[in-house]
């Protein structure tokens, strides 16, 4: 539908991954399971794709590991949204962004660089293989943690 700003589109043109598609995202670099991340990521629901920075709970997840994924993800889901609530709630919420002008010498063959680069941003925030690898080590390692939460 024309003009249609649902979650998917909105995701899109959100200033969220601003900073990762130009390069000014801060390192958040973490290892799990023995493979190294650059980027840190975000809890979704089932709405948003499978891209690399996104977490989400198995939709309908059939084994032990998966399901106990799934519940700690909500649980940490709603906690978030909680504090965000009562931030919002506060007036204690602020968003902003920064803007950083360069003079280039020759700006044509920057821009085309920027784009290139952007590009290569872009396609490693989308990538779904990347996607399903993360999920896949959060889950073993949530599943590992400790025989205490087996029962969470």
């Amino acid at each position: 539908m024309a003009c249609s700003n649902n979650n998917i589109n909105a995701l899109n043109y959100s200033p969220l991954f601003n900073t990762l598609k130009n390069g000014t995202a801060l390192p958040s670099p973490f290892e799990v399971n023995g493979h190294h991340y650059e980027r840190g990521y975000y809890l979704g629901d089932g709405i948003y794709p499978d891209w690399a920075m996104l977490v989400k709970a198995p939709h309908n997840p059939t084994d032990e590991p998966r399901k106990k994924f799934k519940r700690f993800q909500e649980c940490a889901r709603k906690d978030i949204e909680r504090a965000f609530g009562v931030l919002q709630e506060n007036n204690s919420f602020v968003i902003g962004w920064r803007e950083e002008r360069m003079i280039q010498r020759n700006p044509l063959q920057r821009l085309e660089k920027n784009l290139r680069d952007q590009d290569a941003r872009i396609k490693e925030i989308r990538d779904k293989q990347l996607h399903k690898q993360l999920e896949a080590d959060l889950t073993k390692h949530i599943w590992d943690l400790s025989p205490y939460f087996r029962n969470a």
